[in-house]
């Protein structure tokens, strides 16, 4: 590999150059035991992924709307931060934190000015 080839190999990892124009992004805390759950799930379906972090993390590009995959997500007990997509809900799947992140967002916004968690 040339140094120019490995630049522009990680410009466009970086730059999620592999994302089709006009679909999602969600990135996924995994484990690598979970990745095959997940593989199954979406066998057969219009996506495009990668794993990094040694199989820790998870990036979908997906076509549909992203909400269309929490009731999938919490099966498996994974969560996904929609990087890219439309304006809404980033948080899908299943959401451990979110009774102690009410009660923080109760203390620091009781008018609720802010919006949900």
């Amino acid at each position: 590999w040339s140094e120019v080839g490995a630049a522009d190999l990680w410009a466009a990892a970086r730059d999620f150059a592999w994302v089709p124009v006009g679909w999602n992004l969600l990135k996924i805390p995994i484990t690598a035991a979970r990745i095959p759950l997940l593989e199954d799930e979406l066998a057969g379906r219009a996506v495009v992924r990668r794993y990094s972090v040694a199989g820790n993390l998870a990036w979908l590009a997906w076509p549909e709307d992203p909400a269309t995959l929490h009731g999938l997500l919490a099966s498996l007990g994974l969560s996904a931060l929609v990087l890219w997509g439309p304006p809404g809900q980033p948080l899908l799947g299943k959401r451990a934190a979110e009774p102690f992140a009410r009660r923080v967002k109760q203390a620091l916004d009781p008018a609720n000015r802010f919006g949900e968690v």
